[in-house]
């Protein structure tokens, strides 16, 4: 059935009325050209009749116009030979049309509005659902949910097995089959979408008739709303935003005519990528600037309004949930991502057996509620088919044994309402969760879920003193030490005004005298360490565009009675006199890699650093280029090394030669700090990684080039024979020369090396007793349980899954319903 706007239907009007007048004024001309022009009034006729009579009974009068109306269009279609006839019969029609005229105009109602909804999967349902109910509840209009088809996607990207979910919606959803709605024909006033990706997605694709390329020719408002919702970032926020910026490019932000978005910042976002994208003009600002919405998320709205006592729980699932006494055990959700697969692979496969098994062993009073992302089965079949198999045997296993809750349903809303908890990896439902003040930890693929009586302390850098080695903790605010006769764990002291839970608080401690400078990387202040009377102060860095930035600093080098701390983010190299608490800057240092710095995204300068007498040398994480910095003076130059592809992770020096270890897919150079260059391309399998190597250490014998905690592999080399790789699959938290040319190393497990100058090794593990432990954190007056509740909480070897369960309270606090984003969405469209 065609459908009219009033507007349209004035206008039909308007037509019949001329062809009536020209009928009536030719009756004698050629008679088989005014039978078409006949023919097609009564067929406009009786499409305006019959949605006339669809609107009710009410307008059943206007309907009766035209059918008379029809009926003296055939009597004039047998008389037209009688031209008196015809006149008469022409001025009958002319009141008729001038009666229907003003019935349309002042009898129906002004317009109703036709909105369709094209969810694809029923699970991502949740983030149209708010504003269908509004549009639903609004008297004028008229909302169809139209579920679409999908299809997997093979190897080669071609089609696989299709996939209809329209009867997976929940019953108040009234749902119209795909197959039974006409686009072209009713050209829906509105069309809502939230797959935006037409076939741009590797795993799946929406029936290309769906694409938003297409669905644009049949709507004048094609309104695009993501799925997910990503973690909220600041507008300024460079580094972070560099990794969502796919997610503002794809199709359906391009095609659609409004965008609607999670929140202001993101909107910000949104506009600041899409007009550099765009030819970064004014005008292509303004034209986002009135495309992007940040309206909010519906997703939000679903959550909120979803309670546990409200909700109806499966029979299988009660009998996991419910203790012998009835109470209820407290509920984990426990979340897996398609995005933590493919980037740890089997290293999540094991991790996810250990969280299987420490749940299993606590089920009498936990219960386990896991539900994977939707699409991990198309995703890893297609992509990664032997993991898939590996995932399938550890997924079956937990679903014949049948002591947890295996949800892979569509309703999401029901399982974060039921969870005590949120445990897994980071995912858009972790903003639902804390949205709706669940407890949130996000699981590190590092941890050992089923080892519990010892805690281990994974460094971020280390320096010797002595017999003992100091070390400033990695994802937490601990300095403890580490003797190397009987491999005793001593925990010394936390970095004051920062938090117990901080990820990297420095990268670098310096000695000077009997004071510990440690170089700030997230930390607020430069904090310096008297050893002697235990004593802390500070030094406060000058800001940057009146903020306080992360990944500061790296590295520092220690010269007389000054300390240089060498910027990473922070854009100068800093010098700190020791004996006089000062600051001084070197800020037009970076001058020249600034303009790279805002292409690539990455921080001017990483960890490694050589001094030589009074230099010190850096290479560029931006490009080619190596810096010597003269401590005696503070002259400093730049020094192109290598082919202009060339970007460095660090840089070591053998005695003879500099090695420079690639940030990217480049080359391992070798340079002799003069002019002659070799360049050494690296082994196939390091082709499909991004960022590659901690740095590059040289250890007397061997160049090290380590692998990274983002799972990326060691390369290890006899010096002088660069071309033949040792290729490792370890990867590290820090890999370092220091004292005396001892070579100190700290797997991501925790396994600790210490290797002397004749390369005779002593391994530690750097592990401290629980009991210590908590009895340090009562020292610091560390409430773990507050902290969980408060803070979106990284899993590590301190804070664990054991420690969330104890924080959950089985009843919960649920937040209240602020505004439903969902009608204002609707309020705005409509």
């Amino acid at each position: 059935m065609k459908r009219y706007k009033k507007k349209e239907m004035l206008e039909s009007v308007k037509t019949l009325e001329k062809a009536n007048d020209i009928i009536g004024r030719n009756s004698k001309e050629d008679q088989s050209n005014l039978l078409d022009v006949l023919t097609q009034c009564q067929e406009s006729a009786i499409l305006l009749g019959t949605y006339i009579d669809s609107l009710g009974a009410k307008y059943s009068h206007l309907v009766k116009i035209l059918e008379d109306y029809c009926e003296n269009i055939y009597q004039m279609s047998t008389l037209l030979s009688d031209d008196y006839q015809c006149r008469e019969l022409s001025k009958e029609i002319q009141k008729q049309l001038t009666q229907l005229n003003n019935g349309i105009r002042y009898d129906l109602p002004e317009y109703r509005k036709e909105v369709v909804f094209l969810p694809y999967k029923a699970s991502m349902w949740d983030s149209l659902e708010s504003i269908w109910k509004a549009s639903d509840e609004d008297e004028d209009c008229d909302a169809y949910v139209i579920p679409i088809p999908y299809f997997d996607k093979n190897q080669d990207g071609s089609f696989g097995e299709i996939h209809y979910e329209g009867d997976q919606y929940p019953d108040y959803v009234p749902i119209t089959n795909y197959e039974q709605y006409d686009f072209e024909e009713r050209k829906p006033d509105m069309i809502f979408i939230h797959n935006p990706y037409d076939g741009g997605n590797y795993v799946t694709s929406v029936h290309p008739f769906f694409y938003s390329k297409n669905l644009k020719q049949y709507t004048d408002m094609l309104v695009y709303i993501p799925y997910f919702i990503l973690d909220e970032i600041k507008p300024e926020n460079k580094s972070e935003i560099e990794g969502m910026k796919h997610f503002c490019m794809t199709s359906g932000v391009f095609n659609a005519d409004k965008v609607i978005v999670q929140s202001e910042n993101m909107r910000q976002i949104y506009i600041d990528v899409l007009t550099e994208a765009t030819k970064n003009t004014k005008e292509a600002r303004k034209y986002w600037e009135e495309k992007i919405l940040g309206l909010g998320s519906p997703k939000v709205d679903k959550v909120m309004s979803t309670k546990k006592d409200d909700l109806i729980i499966p029979e299988e699932w009660i009998k996991i949930i419910q203790k012998p006494d009835g109470r209820w055990k407290k509920i984990i959700f426990y979340n897996t991502s398609i995005e933590a697969l493919l980037q740890s692979g089997r290293r999540m496969l094991r991790k996810m057996e250990s969280v299987l098994a420490a749940f299993k062993e606590n089920k009498d009073e936990v219960a386990l509620l896991w539900r994977p992302h939707p699409l991990i089965e198309n995703t890893l079949a297609s992509m990664r088919p032997q993991l898939w198999n590996e995932y399938k045997i550890i997924r079956d296993k937990y679903i014949s044994e049948a002591w947890g809750i295996y949800d892979n349903t569509a309703d999401l809303d029901r399982a974060i309402a039921v969870g005590d908890a949120y445990y897994g990896d980071a995912s858009s439902l972790v903003q639902l969760c804390r949205k709706v003040g669940k407890p949130v930890m996000l699981q590190n693929v590092t941890v050992d879920n089923e080892k519990d009586n010892s805690a281990v302390l994974i460094a971020e850098d280390c320096i010797q003193i002595d017999r003992k080695l100091l070390f400033v903790a990695r994802d937490i605010n601990i300095i403890f030490s580490l003797d190397m006769d009987n491999g005793k764990i001593n925990l010394i002291d936390s970095i004051p005004e920062e938090d117990f839970i901080a990820n990297r608080l420095s990268a670098k401690i310096v000695r000077w005298e009997q004071q510990l400078l440690f170089v700030p990387f997230n930390a607020k202040k430069i904090w310096i360490y008297r050893q002697d009377i235990k004593e802390w102060k500070s030094l406060v860095l000058m800001p940057v565009n009146n903020e306080d930035i992360s990944l500061k600093m790296f590295q520092a080098i220690a010269y007389q009675d000054k300390v240089f701390l060498i910027g990473s983010n922070y854009p100068a190299i800093v010098c700190v006199d020791m004996e006089k608490e000062t600051l001084t800057y070197f800020d037009r240092i970076y001058d020249c890699l600034k303009d790279k710095r805002k292409e690539l995204e990455d921080c001017y300068v990483r960890c490694d650093c050589v001094q030589i007498n009074d230099c010190f040398y850096m290479a560029s994480a931006l490009d080619n280029k190596v810096l010597k910095f003269d401590m005696s003076n503070c002259q400093y130059f730049w020094i192109e090394v290598g082919s202009d592809r060339n970007r460095y992770s660090g840089i070591a020096w053998d005695g003879s030669n500099f090695w420079l270890a690639p940030r990217q897919n480049t080359a391992i150079v070798k340079w002799d700090g003069t002019n002659k260059v070799t360049e050494y391309l690296l082994p196939q399998e390091f082709a499909a990684q991004c960022m590659h190597f901690l740095g590059v250490v040289y250890d007397g014998t061997k160049i090290i080039m380590p692998g990274g905690i983002d799972g990326s592999k060691t390369i290890k080399f006899k010096n002088g024979c660069a071309d033949k790789f040792e290729i490792l699959s370890e990867q590290y938290s820090f890999y370092k020369r220091i004292n005396d040319g001892y070579i100190v190393s700290q797997t991501t497990e925790g396994e600790l090396t210490v290797l002397d100058r004749d390369g005779r090794g002593l391994d530690y593990l750097c592990a401290v007793d629980i009991e210590a432990l908590d009895s340090y954190k009562r020292e610091q007056k560390v409430d773990i349980i507050d902290i969980i509740q408060k803070k979106l909480c990284i899993e590590n070897h301190i804070i664990s899954m054991h420690d969330l369960c104890s924080t959950v309270d089985v009843k919960g606090k649920e937040k209240q319903i602020n505004e439903i984003c969902g009608g204002k969405i609707w309020r705005e469209m409509a």
